[in-house]
C-alpha cells in the first residue's frame, strides 16, 4: 500500500500520487494486462483533482478514457453508473444500446437483479467491448465516489474486471476514508482480485499548507500564519484554497485567518457531498456549539452511536469539526444558514431540549429557545426567566428583555405569565420607561385579581405615576392602603413608595389628610433620607426614591454626603446598564453641581440626563431635566436666555408633580433674565400656591419665596419683598444655610447704607459657612458695589477680586461681571495700588480682632502657602480657609497676600 502525505508536503504528494498512476497505466500498456488502482481519501482530500489531472494525461497518451462518478440522487437507479461509462461515442452501438435497454426492463418486484440473465448478457457485451477496444490501444475506467454508485453496476464492474486480466484495461476507483460499510462487502469483492494497487492520500501537513500559502501569498505571510490555516482545515485542500481566496478579497491582506464566501461555499460542498447522515451530525453540531458532544449530538439526530461517530470522524478529517466543534466559527454560522427557517426553528428547539435535559447553562438553552422561534414551549418559560435575571444582573437588559418577551409568549398558567410579566416591566422600566405602558393594564387587572403581591402593587403604581397614568395610580393607591388595613401595616419598600409618591406625586395623595410642615421638619426629612439610602443600599430600590433622599440631602445643605451617594449609585447604574437609572442620577449631578456653583458642570450633566434617555420615556418627570438645563444655562450663560428648551412640550399630567414646582421656579427665573417680570410673577407666584395646597410649603426644598422677592425687587416693590423675605426666614427649615443666605442678600438690596453692607457681610459670610459658593460670590459682587459707591477703592477692589475668584471656581465670570457692573470696575482684580494710594500698616487693634483661627491661617498665606496647602496642614476645607482669609482681609483693611506679612508681624 502507497501512503501518501505522512511528511509530504502538498506538492510532493499530489506530485507522488499522480506519478504512481502513470507508472501503472505505463506497466498496463506495455505489458497488456488489465489493474486496478483503488484510490482513497477523506472528503475534499482532492482525490477528483488528482483524478482530473489523471485522465487528461492517459487521454493525450492516447488512451480511451471512460468516466463515472457516483452520487446519492443515482444510487438507486440500476445500472446508473454503467451508463455513465458506457455513454462514449467510441463503443460499440451494440453495447451501449444493451445498457441502456436494461435500464429500462423494470424488474420484477422482489426478484433479484443480479441473478437475471439479461445482466449476465450486458455484462459480458461490455468486458467483450473493452477488450476489443483494448486490442487497439489502452483503455482507462475512471470512477469516482464508488461508494455512492448502484449495486448493478458494480456488480458488472466486477464481473468486467475479472475478464480483462488480459487486456490493456485500467480500472482507476476512488473511494472515500475510511469507506462507506455499505459499501464494504463490493470494495472486499474489488480487494480480492489480483493486480490491486492501492493509493491513499491524507490531508496536507503544517509543511504543506506553508508551501501552498507560499506559492499563492508569499513566503513570509505562510511563515506567520501556516500553522493557523493548518488548524483552521486540518489540512483539507479544498478549504485552504477558499481561505486564501477570502484572504485575497480581504481589505486587511496582512490579518491571518479570515473567513469569507468562498470558505463557506467550499465548506457546504464538503459537507453535502457526504452521507446524508454526515450533513445531519454537522448541522446537530452547529446547533449545540460549544455544548456539542456525541451523546448529545446522538439524541439530537436520532441516529445510532455508529452512524453518528462515523459521521463526526469524517467531519473532522475533513477540517469542519474538531472534538464535535467548528473549526471556524463561520463554519457554525455557515451550516445553520444553509438550513431553511423552519428546519432552523425545529433544530434549535430539540437542541434546547437536549441541553434543557442535561442541565447545561440556562443561558445555553435559552439562546436555543430563542432560536427556535415563537411562542416558545411551556417547559421554556422557567429557564427563560431565569435566564433573563442573570442577563440582568450582568448588566445587559435588552438581553433580558429579549428572553421574557419569548417566556411571556408560553407561559400558558395564569401566574407564570404574571411572574413573567411583572419581570418584564422591571426591566423595560430600568431601560425604556415608555414601553411599560403597554403591560400596565394586564398588570392592573392581576392587581384588581389579588395576583400581585403588595411590593409588585408598588411596582405597578409607580409605573401610573412614572407614566402620568394618574387615575389608574389613585385607585391603584386605595388599594394599597386597603390591603395593608387588612394585613396589617407596610413593608419597607411600600412604604419608600408611599413617601416618593407624598412628595413627587402630591397630586395623587388626599391633601386634606396630609398635615403641613412644622418645626423640626428638617431633621425629621433628613434622617428619613438618610434611612432610605441606607435601606436602599440594603436591598437595591427604585432609583427614583433614591434621587427623592439625594434631593433632600442637597436641599438640607448636606451636599458632600449626597455626592457621595450620588457617586456611589452612579456607579452601580452604570454597571447595570439602566438608562434611566443613569439619566435621573445625572439629574442628581447637575443639582450637586448647582449647590456647588458648577454652572458649566451642571449644564453638561442636565444635557447628559436629556441624551441618556429620549424625553418620551421621561413621562410626567420631563420637567425635572428641563428645569435643571434651564437653571443652569442662566448661571453659565446669563446673555443667552434658554428659549429652545423652554419650548420643549410638557405632558399635562407633569403639572400635577413635584417637578412641574421646580420648572415653574426655573422657568421664573428665565422671564425674570429676560426681562418679563409679570410673567415671572405668574410662574413663581403658581408654583407657591401649589407648595401651599399641596402642603409642602418648606424654602428649603421649595424657596419660592425669595424667588418672588427677587422679581418684586426688579418691579420696586420693596416692602412686599422684605415681607416675603421675613416670612421665608420664620418658616420652618428658614433657618436652612442656602436659605439664609440668599434670603440676608435680598433683604440686602431693600437696605441702604450701613444696614445694607451688613446685610450684605452677613449673606457673604453664611454662604461661605454652608459653602452656596453661588450666593457667596453674588454677596461679594454686591458688595464691592457697595464700597465702590463709598468710596471704598481698595476694599471695593480686593472685594471685587475675592468674587471674581470664587465666580471662576463657579464658571459664573460673566454674570459676576453683570452682578458688578452698576459701579465696580470694568475688571475688578486685586492689582497692588500705587504707592501714593498704598495701605498702611495696619495697628495693634486690627490685628487683636483676628480670631486664633484667623491668625493661623493668615500667618499661612503670608509665608506663601497656597489656600489647598493651607487646608490640608490645618485639616480644614478650602473654602473655610477662604472665609478665614476673606474676615482677615476685612479686619486688617488690606487687600492682597502681598500686604499679609506687614499686617500680622
Amino acid at each position: 500500500m502507497c501512503t501518501l502525505g505522512a511528511n509530504n508536503s502538498m506538492l510532493v504528494e499530489r506530485a507522488e500520487a499522480f506519478s504512481r498512476l502513470s507508472t501503472v497505466f505505463d506497466t498496463v500498456s506495455a505489458d497488456r494486462a488489465g489493474r486496478l488502482v483503488l484510490v482513497s481519501g477523506c472528503e475534499s482530500s482532492g482525490r477528483t483533482s488528482l483524478l482530473r489531472r489523471f485522465t487528461g494525461r492517459a487521454a493525450d497518451r492516447d488512451a480511451l478514457v471512460l468516466t463515472a462518478a457516483g452520487s446519492h440522487f443515482e444510487r438507486g437507479i440500476a445500472g446508473g453508473l454503467l451508463c455513465q461509462l458506457m455513454s462514449d461515442p467510441a463503443l460499440p452501438d451494440a453495447s451501449r444500446e444493451s445498457v441502456e435497454r436494461f435500464m429500462l426492463d423494470d424488474s420484477p418486484e422482489g426478484e433479484s437483479a443480479v441473478l437475471r440473465p439479461e445482466l449476465a448478457l450486458t455484462a459480458r457485451g461490455v468486458a467483450i467491448a473493452l477488450t476489443e477496444l483494448a486490442a487497439a490501444r489502452p483503455v482507462v475506467l475512471v470512477v469516482d465516489d464508488v461508494e455512492l454508485a448502484d449495486e448493478i453496476s458494480m456488480q458488472v464492474l466486477l464481473y468486467v474486471q475479472r475478464r480483462i486480466a488480459s487486456a490493456a484495461v485500467l480500472v482507476v476507483i476512488a473511494e472515500v476514508d475510511p469507506p462507506d460499510p455499505d459499501f464494504a462487502a463490493l470494495r472486499g469483492g474489488l480487494c480480492r482480485l489480483g493486480g490491486v494497487e492501492r493509493i491513499r492520500i491524507a490531508p496536507l501537513t503544517v509543511s504543506g499548507v506553508h508551501q501552498l500559502l507560499a506559492t499563492e501569498l508569499g513566503g513570509e505571510y505562510a511563515r506567520s500564519h501556516s500553522a493557523g490555516y493548518h488548524r483552521a482545515t486540518a489540512g483539507n485542500p479544498r478549504l485552504v484554497r477558499a481561505l486564501v481566496a477570502d484572504h485575497r478579497r480581504a481589505r486587511e491582506p496582512h490579518v491571518g485567518v479570515r473567513s469569507g464566501p468562498a470558505y463557506r461555499d467550499a465548506l457546504l460542498t464538503c459537507v453535502h457531498r457526504g452521507d446524508p447522515v454526515l450533513r445531519e451530525v454537522a448541522r446537530a453540531a452547529a446547533a449545540l456549539g460549544e455544548l456539542a458532544n456525541p451523546s448529545r449530538i446522538r439524541r439530537l439526530t436520532g441516529g445510532s452511536a455508529e452512524a453518528v461517530d462515523s459521521a463526526l470522524a469524517a467531519l473532522a478529517r475533513m477540517g469542519v469539526l474538531g472534538d464535535c466543534r467548528f473549526l471556524l466559527p463561520a463554519g457554525r454560522t455557515t451550516v445553520l444558514g444553509d438550513l431553511s427557517p423552519a428546519d432552523s426553528e425545529t433544530l434549535q428547539r430539540r437542541a434546547a431540549s437536549v441541553l434543557f435535559q442535561d442541565g447545561a447553562p440556562l443561558l445555553e438553552i435559552a439562546d436555543r429557545v430563542l432560536a427556535g422561534g415563537v411562542p416558545c414551549e411551556p417547559w421554556s418559560v422557567p429557564v427563560l426567566r431565569a435566564a433573563a435575571e442573570e442577563e440582568r444582573v450582568a448588566g445587559r437588559p435588552a438581553a433580558a428583555v429579549r428572553l421574557l418577551s419569548a417566556a411571556l409568549t408560553g407561559a400558558e398558567d395564569a401566574a407564570d405569565r404574571v411572574v413573567v410579566l411583572t419581570a418584564l416591566a422591571a426591566v423595560l422600566f430600568d431601560t425604556k420607561p415608555s414601553r411599560v405602558i403597554g403591560l400596565i393594564p394586564e398588570l392592573q387587572l392581576a392587581f384588581e385579581r389579588g395576583e400581585l403581591t403588595p411590593e409588585e402593587a408598588a411596582q405597578l403604581l409607580r409605573y401610573q405615576l412614572w407614566n402620568g397614568q394618574e387615575a389608574d395610580a389613585r385607585r391603584t393607591r386605595r388599594m394599597l392602603d386597603t390591603a395593608d388595613r387588612s394585613t396589617g401595616g407596610a413593608g419597607g419598600r411600600l412604604l419608600a413608595v408611599r413617601c416618593w409618591t407624598r412628595w413627587i406625586h402630591p397630586g395623587v395623595e388626599q391633601v386634606d389628610l396630609l398635615e403641613p410642615p412644622s418645626d423640626g421638619a428638617a431633621e425629621r426629612i433628613r434622617a428619613g433620607a438618610a434611612a432610605m439610602l441606607r435601606r436602599s443600599r440594603l436591598d437595591r430600590g427604585p432609583i427614583e426614591h433614591d434621587a427623592l433622599a439625594l434631593g433632600a440631602l442637597l436641599r438640607l445643605g448636606d451636599v458632600d454626603e449626597a455626592a457621595q451617594w450620588c457617586d456611589l449609585l452612579h456607579e452601580e447604574s452604570v454597571s447595570g446598564r439602566s438608562a434611566r437609572a443613569s439619566a435621573v442620577l445625572s439629574c442628581v449631578k447637575a443639582e450637586i453641581a448647582i449647590c456647588r456653583g458648577r454652572a458649566g458642570t451642571a449644564l453638561h450633566h442636565a444635557q447628559e440626563a436629556l441624551e441618556t434617555l429620549p424625553r418620551a420615556c421621561w413621562g410626567a418627570t420631563l420637567p425635572a431635566p428641563l428645569a435643571l438645563s434651564v437653571a443652569a444655562s442662566i448661571l453659565h450663560r446669563p446673555g443667552s436666555p434658554p428659549a429652545e428648551t423652554l419650548q420643549i412640550p410638557v405632558p399635562d399630567s407633569a403639572r400635577r408633580t413635584w417637578h412641574w414646582l421646580s420648572y415653574l421656579r426655573a422657568r421664573g427665573a428665565a422671564h425674570l433674565v429676560a426681562g418679563r417680570l409679570r410673567a415671572a410673577r405668574a410662574d413663581v407666584e403658581a408654583g407657591g400656591e401649589m407648595a401651599i395646597r399641596w402642603k409642602v410649603d418648606l424654602p428649603a426644598l421649595i424657596p419660592w419665596r425669595s424667588d418672588l422677592a427677587e422679581v418684586h425687587i426688579a418691579l420696586g416693590n420693596l416692602d412686599r419683598a422684605k415681607h416675603l423675605l421675613s416670612l421665608q426666614l420664620s418658616r420652618p427649615t428658614g433657618e436652612v444655610g442656602h436659605v439664609r443666605a440668599r434670603s440676608l442678600l435680598l433683604m440686602a438690596t431693600c437696605q441702604e447704607g450701613g444696614a445694607r453692607l451688613a446685610s450684605l457681610r452677613a449673606a457673604a459670610d453664611t454662604a461661605a459657612a454652608c459653602d452656596d459658593q453661588l450666593t457667596r460670590c453674588r454677596a461679594l459682587a454686591m458688595l464691592s458695589v457697595a464700597h465702590h459707591a463709598n468710596k471704598e477703592t481698595a476694599v471695593a477692589a480686593a472685594t471685587a477680586g475675592e468674587a471674581m475668584a470664587v465666580a471662576r471656581e463657579c464658571e459664573v465670570e460673566d454674570l459676576c461681571r453683570q452682578w458688578m457692573a452698576d459701579g465696580a470696575p470694568a475688571e475688578p482684580g486685586p492689582p497692588r495700588p500705587p504707592a501714593a494710594e498704598a495701605v498702611p500698616a495696619c495697628s495693634d487693634a486690627g490685628r487683636d480682632t483676628l480670631s486664633d483661627a484667623e491668625v493661623r491661617v493668615a500667618r499661612m498665606a503670608a509665608e506663601g502657602l497656597s489656600n489647598r496647602e493651607i487646608s490640608r496642614s490645618l485639616y480644614i476645607t478650602v473654602s473655610t480657609v477662604e472665609q478665614h482669609l476673606t474676615r482677615s482681609y476685612r479686619k486688617l483693611a488690606i487687600r492682597s497676600r502681598a500686604e499679609l506679612r506687614g499686617a500680622i508681624a
